[in-house]
């Protein structure tokens, strides 16, 4: 941790661990087991341990990004100014090794990104910074821009934490506007990890709100979304009920 950088911001080693109920479990039964973790993660390996969403004991807290702040190099004046929930609060030579980590339940979390067809990270921050929920945009989004040299293209990486009040069609095309009005385009999306049914679904049918038929709104989702832009899109290895055989396509 002390010679580490990357493009994605961080705590510690094991930034965060979400415990998100998928089937069979409510949020608060979720909660329960993310502070059982919290406890023995605290008290077994001596990590600073800071509880957020569900877990959070002050409405600030509840933020991922409130308590990453300043990230790891922060964490000497973090640890004092900031105490964790639980764990130590000095920065110990053991702590600077690993750093913190933050633990907590929430619902279903989308990771989405958006390519642009430039190179220029600036661009991809600014329309991360107009279209992020804490500075006036999409409710429930959270956003960072960042060069990706494998697709050799900016992009904007999306965090929907509530996609029934944003969904993936809205991000899209709040993003499309954003870089067109900077004379950029949008070149495809892909999703990180997978994505609940029903978020394809409603994207589906902000596209084509006349079709009924399941496997026709996927489709359309993944074609008007530029979810096959960079690779073919698997419904079976992308979509979450049908990966845990919740469902069938």
């Amino acid at each position: 941790m002390r010679t580490q950088r990357g493009a994605h911001p961080r705590l510690g080693a094991t930034d965060v661990c979400p415990f998100v109920p998928l089937a069979g479990m409510t949020l608060t039964e979720a909660a329960e087991e993310a502070e059982r973790l919290a406890q023995e993660a605290a008290q077994k390996l001596g990590l600073p341990v800071y509880l957020y969403e569900a877990n959070a004991h002050t409405p600030e807290r509840k933020n991922l990004a409130f308590i990453r702040r300043g990230e790891y190099e922060s964490l000497p004046q973090k640890l004092a100014e900031l105490p964790p929930d639980l764990g130590p609060r000095a920065f110990s030579p053991d702590v600077a090794k690993t750093g913190a980590t933050v633990i907590g339940a929430r619902n279903f979390l989308i990771a989405f990104n958006v390519s642009l067809n430039t190179r220029d990270v600036a661009a991809a921050k600014e329309i991360a910074a107009v279209l992020r929920e804490k500075n006036g945009g999409l409710p429930a989004v959270k956003a960072i821009g960042w060069l990706m040299p494998g697709y050799d293209c900016a992009q904007v990486s999306f965090n929907l934490t509530d996609y029934q009040k944003t969904g993936l069609a809205a991000v899209r095309e709040a993003a499309k506007q954003q870089a067109e009005k900077r004379g950029l385009a949008v070149t495809g999306s892909e999703l990180i990890g997978l994505a609940p049914e029903e978020a394809l679904l409603n994207a589906g049918r902000f596209y084509a709100p006349r079709l009924t038929d399941k496997t026709a709104l996927l489709k359309t989702a993944v074609r008007e979304l530029g979810l096959n832009k960079i690779r073919p899109f698997d419904f079976r290895k992308r979509i979450l009920e049908y990966l845990l055989f919740i469902k069938r396509l």
